[in-house]
């Protein structure tokens, strides 16, 4: 509440200086004449641009007139520049793009680069607004350029931040992270407050790539920043951010709540494009939450918005979101339309993140209606698109320059530190050195005191003995010295060879990590490939069921042994995989593959928190795949109702006990399982066998398979 207070009590005062700014300046405007006139309406022109832009219009266009009569091409360039300014403001894009390069041409004729630089900037960030990501790069790189020759620091972080912001948008994720660790770094250097907006832009990219930790991490220290600030459009900003994150992670309801946040402070704000972007986001949620209905009306209202305000990147995210909602419902026309909306946007303005998912939907909505051809081809779109947005490379580079950032810093508060213990060591050594001097004296001072007084005829030979002794500490001193020199010396080479063999391991293990998560890139890849030329001939043999069935069976062997690869290559850990999530993708699309009703024949597992090697998750997948197709087959006929059960436990000494079973028709007493006739059966017993484990078969409750297996080496 008193931060309110205090919000509200700013923008009063804000607010009332303003004013008194603009009535000085109207004050001053009536006595005012010439090239002084000119001056005052550009300055009322940039103070009205806040609070009322069409007077700041109104303004900027007076100035404009005067300056021209009187041929000042500075005054001119800045009349201009308060005109664009002020289109902006008022949302009126292409106007504002027209003045900015009037503004631009008459500042190159005088040559005031910063004004250059600054108009550069301004026309790029039109170009961010209208979506045109390609032009809005164009022209921030030109800023930057000069912004770099006048050694501006200031600007020179701002627009490293935007040239990350586009390529963030681009999906290049390398680019915009080595761009914002630029801003970072100089924000930090010259403490800019706007250091806020890059940790926000950084959670961004890490959000994109899937590192939700670090992504949080960045947002929740922007939002103390923003939050010390009390600056309200970026603390909307950066809560939505986090209701991303937790959106990503499945904690729907913290999602809400920070989405609820940010939109009503946009509300507050009337930040249209924010509004937007959080009304899509709410969408989103339900849309998870399976409430179709609250699902269309927020995306609705997010593209009705983002059309107001000409967002072209919100505007094809938003038919992407409409069009696989449609899809969802099987309606398949409507998602077309919507589809191919979105991707003359996206296409337009090199969105490729939303371009990626556009033809993902696309494949799926060919592949329900059976144009096989359409759907493969919209699935190789995908997958080009989105090998190169993120690839192993691109992870590689992008941690090695997240790393390299923190080492550097690392490295330089290590240096300073180092500094200042030599520096303290020196200190305490001279102090030390003076204290020695000073004792040697007073020792000297006493000696000749009580050779005057006793020995002063040996005065001579005593005098030579404190010289000898003063010669010789000094000579311990210089010793000492050189001594603890050369062990800094060796420290330091042994602390460098360390690093060196630190970093040759460490660049080791990654080029393995990468190499093997590769592999079973690859392998999944190719066992997808032939899963879907068998899927695709299986549609073009007719009337042959042995045939079909042949080809679905095979299909679903592959597609289990695939599915091993693609767990393993989304996996941390590229040696075990989680075995309870394996058998829920695997169960799930056999159940999709054979057009199983789940109201029919209803799935429970109960798995033990388990992880298996590649070797024994294989077998045992392959195993499941055999009895589940044999349940669903032969077990429930006609519209009979039943379940499939699935147990695994563990005794966390790698010995497991798997059962699968069905409630419903009995094996035929004819069956020998030790000798079985069909090649399911006779394969279960193959793979029983490899995993060491005997063929425990009860009948008296429909049917269920026992194994007792032990993780295979």
């Amino acid at each position: 509440m008193k931060i309110t207070i205090c919000v509200v009590f700013l923008m009063f005062f804000s607010i009332l200086f303003s004013i008194n700014t603009i009535d000085s300046l109207e004050t001053a405007l009536d006595t005012a004449v010439g090239k002084d006139k000119i001056s005052i309406l550009n300055k009322l022109s940039a103070a009205y641009k806040s609070i009322d832009a069409e007077m700041g219009l109104e303004c900027g266009f007076q100035a404009l007139e005067l300056a021209a009569k009187e041929n000042d091409l500075k005054t001119k360039s800045t009349a201009l520049n308060n005109i664009g300014n002020s289109y902006r403001v008022m949302r009126d894009y292409d106007s504002s793009i027209k003045y900015y390069h009037k503004a631009l041409s008459l500042c190159r004729q005088i040559n005031e680069k910063k004004s250059i630089a600054n108009i550069l900037n301004n026309i790029g960030h039109d170009y961010w607004f209208l979506g045109d990501l390609p032009q809005s790069l164009h022209y921030y790189r030109e800023a930057l350029i000069i912004f770099v020759e006048l050694g501006d620091k200031k600007a020179i972080g701002l627009t490293y931040n935007n040239i990350g912001s586009v390529y963030s948008r681009l999906s290049n994720y390398s680019k915009a992270l080595e761009y914002f660790l630029n801003a970072l770094k100089i924000r930090e250097e010259i403490k800019d407050q706007a250091i806020s907006s890059t940790l926000n832009n950084l959670g961004n990219v890490f959000l994109r790539l899937n590192n939700y930790n670090k992504a949080l991490e960045n947002y929740l220290r922007a939002l103390k920043l923003k939050e010390e600030l009390k600056d309200k459009r970026a603390i909307a900003s950066t809560l939505n951010n986090i209701g991303n994150v937790y959106l990503e992670k499945g904690n729907y309801e913290k999602a809400l709540f920070y989405y609820d946040r940010a939109l009503s402070i946009n509300e507050e704000l009337g930040n249209k494009k924010r509004i937007a972007s959080t009304l899509n986001n709410i969408g989103i949620v339900y849309e998870y939450l399976n409430k179709s209905d609250l699902t269309m009306d927020f995306y609705s209202r997010s593209l009705k918005i983002k059309k107001e305000v000409g967002d072209k990147y919100g505007i094809a995210n938003a038919y992407k979101n409409i069009g696989n909602l449609y899809y969802e419902r099987k309606m398949y026309d409507k998602s077309l339309e919507c589809l191919e909306q979105a991707l003359l946007y996206a296409t337009k303005i090199e969105a490729k993140n939303i371009e990626k998912d556009i033809h993902e939907i696309l494949s799926n909505l060919y592949f329900a209606r059976k144009d096989f051809k359409e759907a493969f081809k919209h699935k190789a779109v995908y997958s080009d698109i989105k090998d190169s947005i993120f690839n192993e490379s691109t992870s590689e580079k992008i941690a090695e320059m997240q790393t390299n950032y923190e080492t550097e810093k690392t490295e330089k508060e290590n240096e300073l530190l180092l500094k200042d213990n030599l520096i303290y060591k020196l200190q305490l050594e001279k102090e030390n050195l003076t204290r020695l001097r000073l004792y040697m004296i007073l020792v000297v001072v006493l000696s000749l005191s009580l050779i005057v007084y006793y020995r002063y005829k040996s005065k001579n030979r005593e005098n030579l003995l404190l010289e000898k002794a003063k010669n010789s500490l000094e000579e311990k001193v210089k010793l000492r010295t050189v001594e603890l020199a050369n062990s800094n010396v060796e420290l330091k080479n042994e602390i460098d060879v360390r690093k060196k063999a630190e970093k040759a391991i460490n660049d080791s293990l990654k080029e393995k990590e990468v190499m093997l998560k590769e592999i079973h890139h690859r392998v999944k890849n190719n066992l997808q490939v032939i899963s879907s030329m068998l899927n695709l001939q299986s549609y073009n043999e007719k009337n042959d069921s042995a045939k079909l069935s042949l080809f679905k069976n095979t299909q679903n062997r592959i597609y289990s042994m695939s599915l091993v690869h693609e767990k393993l290559y989304q996996s941390g850990n590229l040696a075990y995989i989680e075995f309870d999530k394996y058998i829920y993708s695997l169960v799930t699309y056999l159940l999709c593959s054979y057009r199983i009703n789940t109201n029919r024949i209803k799935f429970i597992s109960k798995i033990d928190d388990i992880s298996l090697n590649i070797n024994t998750a294989i077998p045992c997948g392959l195993l499941i795949n055999e009895l589940i197709t044999n349940f669903i087959k032969h077990a429930f006929p006609g519209k009979t109702k039943g379940e499939i059960r699935i147990e695994m436990t563990s005794d966390n000494k790698k010995n497991y006990i798997l059962i699968v079973r069905n409630n419903g028709v009995k094996f035929p007493d004819t069956i020998d399982i030790n000798n079985p006739k069909t090649v399911g059966l006779e394969l279960v017993r193959l793979l029983a066998k490899q995993l060491h484990s005997k063929i425990e078969l009860d009948t008296s409750e429909g049917v269920s398979f026992t194994f007792r297996i032990k993780e295979l080496k």
